[in-house]
């Protein structure tokens, strides 16, 4: 439990050539998510759920040709920038082949 993490720890960047599956859960102050993910050659799974203070996703994201699922959920600001079709981050992410966006709730009217 790391209630306090900001971004993802350093130490992440060892896994970056061998990770398959990163699963982000329940990090309520994380902030931002690490550039150095867009380096992970071999991601195929991504989720961040419960992640309230998320805002954006890395800018390279388009980049992880391998990634095949990706999930976003109770990440009130980040799931309404990824809603399908009309996200300003749809664009980003629509090349990837299983994408859920949970319905933005809590936070998302500001």
């Amino acid at each position: 439990d790391f209630p306090g993490l900001l971004t993802l720890p350093e130490s992440i960047e060892g896994a970056l050539e061998t990770l398959e599956t990163l699963l982000i859960y329940e990090l309520p102050n994380l902030h931002t998510l690490s550039e150095c993910l867009t380096t992970m050659i071999h991601l195929k799974r991504l989720d961040m759920i419960r992640c309230p203070q998320l805002l954006s996703l890395p800018s390279d994201i388009h980049c992880l040709t391998t990634l095949e699922h990706l999930v976003i959920d109770e990440c009130p600001v980040l799931c309404r920038k990824c809603k399908p079709q009309y996200g300003e981050y749809w664009s980003m992410i629509a090349h990837i082949r299983i994408v859920f966006i949970g319905e933005p709730r809590g936070q998302e009217e500001e």
